[in-house]
């Protein structure tokens, strides 16, 4: 491995890091917001959620769905960049990977655009797997195809 090699790889690990400390420092952020309409029971239910273009996807505990609308218009609030919540539904199914999803608030829409390492992908969350912690297999594919965007619907 080059110099160059174990730098960007160096660069790579530190930036996914920071990406998961933003992550986990957001939950935590939606946590507090929903204080007082959640119980402290409830409030350690909810684990995380990650965000792709202008959506946010969650997977909610069958005990917090019946206040499924009440979280989703949370996470618009705290991030002002998401036009949709979708709560995933089902496990990842089939060949393509993919799960139910229902929107629980904002937009009524599965389709978005990511952008990510001067890379543009346009993704339907319904009929794609699509796991934005990827990024490094998104960048082979970058570096590999040599293109600006990358069609990722079927």
């Amino acid at each position: 491995m080059s110099r160059s090699d174990a730098a960007t790889s160096q660069t790579t690990k530190s930036f996914l890091l920071w990406i998961e400390l933003l992550l986990i420092r957001m939950s935590n952020d939606l946590r507090e917001a929903l204080k007082g309409q959640l119980s402290e029971d409830e409030l350690k239910q909810f684990r995380a959620f990650d965000i792709v273009g202008d959506i946010a996807v969650v997977k909610l505990p069958e005990a917090l769905l019946p206040k499924k609308n009440l979280i989703g218009q949370a996470l618009m609030k705290m991030q002002r960049n998401i036009r949709t919540v979708l709560n995933q539904t089902s496990p990842v199914k089939g060949e393509f990977r993919t799960r139910d999803l229902e929107v629980i608030a904002g937009e009524q829409k599965t389709e978005t655009t990511y952008h990510e390492a001067r890379c543009i992908f346009k993704v339907d969350l319904a009929k794609t797997y699509f796991f934005p912690r990827f990024d490094t297999e998104m960048l082979c594919v970058f570096f590999f195809k040599q293109k600006t965007a990358y069609e990722m619907l079927p």
